[in-house]
């Protein structure tokens, strides 16, 4: 994917298996930074992973025992609240981490206040 001058993404290639052998030290480099740089933006950790399994499982368990007997809109709400709070850090954290990459979209300026979809409430 080019983005142009003007911030029009123009798709150049989809590909399903994208090869990563190197066959140069160029190509292992630029590969292994990618990859490097994609999963430290991602913040991609088994502790992160548990952190938020854990969180959903508690919730469930309360709604099941009857400790926090809450609608399914309240409980929504609170799935929401946890992924706005994640993404509160999230915009720190990743200009901490760019590596490679520069943030095109969506600006800072607008990130929270609205992009954040009805759905995701939902994820």
């Amino acid at each position: 994917m080019l983005i142009d001058k003007h911030g029009t993404p123009w798709l150049l290639e989809v590909n399903h298996a994208p090869s990563f052998n190197c066959d140069t030290a160029l190509d292992a480099n630029v590969k292994k930074t990618l990859v490097q740089d994609t999963f430290r933006l991602l913040n991609v950790t088994v502790q992160e992973k548990f952190h938020i399994i854990n969180v959903i499982k508690q919730i469930h368990e309360q709604r099941v025992i009857g400790i926090n007997k809450t609608s399914k809109q309240a409980y929504y709400e609170q799935r929401k609240e946890m992924q706005l709070s994640k993404l509160l850090g999230l915009d720190e954290y990743q200009l901490q981490n760019l590596g490679n990459f520069e943030r095109l979209f969506p600006p800072m300026n607008m990130y929270h206040e609205t992009f954040i979809p009805e759905d995701v409430a939902k994820i």
